[in-house]
């Protein structure tokens, strides 16, 4: 039986190696547990959603135009993003108008 230094290094490095793998094995037995659930065949096939166009047009959803002074915390996405579009369009044309008055003088 060894007793010497590289006994301490041969099973250190031993020790490490198994404790290594273990941790390697464990992590990737909690992702594939995480990414694959359990679930019955029935609720599998239920989750899909897929349809079959049947070549009529989409709907198109009708949004209200925003007024541009009213306070902006109960707006939709979309209406917010038609506000700043709007808001940055006024701003280009006010600098527009100053620019070019500035230019007559």
């Amino acid at each position: 039986m060894e007793t010497g230094p590289q006994h301490w290094v041969r099973s250190g490095s031993r020790n490490t190696t198994l404790a290594i793998l273990l941790s390697v094995g464990f992590v990737c037995a909690v992702q594939h547990a995480a990414a694959d659930p359990a679930l019955p065949e029935g609720q599998k096939k239920s989750r899909s959603r897929f349809e079959y166009h049947d070549g009529s047009a989409e709907e198109k959803r009708l949004y209200r135009r925003p007024d541009l002074d009213m306070d902006p915390t109960n707006l939709k996405l979309e209406e917010l993003r038609e506000r700043i579009n709007t808001l940055e369009e006024r701003l280009e044309r006010l600098e527009y108008q100053s620019n070019g008055s500035k230019g007559a003088r």
